[in-house]
């Protein structure tokens, strides 16, 4: 039987998906585009093939992953979306992924839907106090380019720029969505609280590494009828801000620490085994304390969550950090770009129009 096959194996998230899938005694191989991507190292992979950036060699890329044998195909980061423009796999239609994807284009469909939707319109038709918004690119991610505490000088450099947008400043708590879809169904699902995210000293947003399991049925309730309006299929993940989703995520987030993907599994086809134990907190342990500040309660959450990398029976991703960091640490050194962005350089989707995926 042919096996199944995880494209995108450099991310935490990732080498979820592949222990998950290895734990239901299925045979799973894995792609990527670096040389040491994480899940590489990881036991539970039967082969490891690298391919050509989607995003800088298109037609490469298309032709060697038409190539690989599988019996279902995964994606797990950002390219998914380029998977999907050229296959069939656990995602869903491109030009639905591209909508949900985009910052402004996803408001525009929270409010067919008839959701709580954040006000978002261009930055260049904006007029208003710097207070009440935030300001965000069509296509980021990590909060790199979003500024949370904007300054007038700032919008007026950025006003003239294409692909910014003022979004409504929301108060109230943050909570993250992640869940499996599978033909408008919501199959698996949880809400999760970042406690503790990276601290990168400015005013922008940040990946978070510290993921805790919370109770919010109505925000649950809110994806199942997005899923449901537009007959989703696949991995889902929303931001939300005091109960108004405010970014889309439509691949693996790092809520799929907190999942039991059995259900998602069993909805695909595919065989499954009782008994995997979704865990109420994760982290990334290591990431943790890079940390600059330290209070009392972080080393009680550090030592009550498990670190999503280490696992007793699969050392290889732990013993590979330093080397998988080091690669990504080249990358930026030698496209004079952020750590972050040097993470997804090679996979990025900025819309069709992106001159590296034509």
């Amino acid at each position: 039987m042919e096996p199944i096959l995880v494209v995108g194996v450099r991310s935490p998230a990732a080498l979820e998906l592949v222990r998950q899938l290895h734990f239901h005694g299925l045979e799973v191989e894995g792609a990527d585009f670096l040389h040491f991507p994480l899940g590489r190292f990881s036991s539970r992979l039967k082969r490891y093939t690298r391919l050509p950036s989607p995003r800088w060699h298109r037609a490469e890329f298309d032709r060697q992953l038409r190539a690989l044998p599988h019996r279902t195909i995964f994606a797990c980061n950002e390219e998914i979306l380029w998977c999907s423009a050229c296959r069939p796999g656990v995602w869903d239609r491109p030009e639905l992924l591209e909508r949900l994807h985009r910052k402004d284009h996803f408001v525009d469909l929270l409010k067919e839907c008839d959701l709580p939707a954040p006000e978002t319109v261009p930055l260049a038709k904006w007029s208003g106090h710097p207070q009440d918004v935030v300001v965000k690119r069509v296509y980021s991610r990590f909060g790199e380019t979003t500024w949370t505490r904007p300054t007038r000088e700032l919008l007026d450099s950025l006003r003239g720029q294409s692909g910014w947008l003022a979004q409504q400043k929301l108060e109230g708590e943050q909570i993250c969505f992640s869940g499996f879809a599978w033909r408008g169904e919501l199959v698996c699902a949880c809400c999760y609280r970042s406690r503790w995210g990276s601290l990168r000293g400015d005013d922008h947003g940040g990946a978070g590494l510290y993921f805790e399991r919370c109770q919010a049925p109505e925000l649950i309730a809110q994806a199942q009828r997005l899923v449901a309006q537009l007959q989703f299929s696949g991995p889902l993940g929303l931001d939300f801000v005091g109960g108004v989703a405010i970014e889309c995520n439509p691949r693996w987030t790092s809520g799929i620490h907190l999942l039991d993907l059995t259900p998602a599994l069993a909805a695909l086809g595919l065989p499954t085994r009782p008994g995997w134990q979704a865990r109420p907190r994760a982290q990334l342990a290591a990431a943790m304390l890079l940390r600059n500040r330290f209070p009392r309660e972080f080393w009680r959450d550090w030592r009550t969550a498990r670190d999503v990398i280490f696992h007793p029976q699969d050392w290889g991703p732990a013993l590979a950090q330093p080397l998988v960091l080091a690669e990504s640490l080249w990358r930026s050194k030698r496209r004079r770009i952020s750590l972050s962005q040097a993470m997804t350089w090679d996979i990025e989707w900025n819309g069709a129009g992106d001159v590296a995926g034509m």
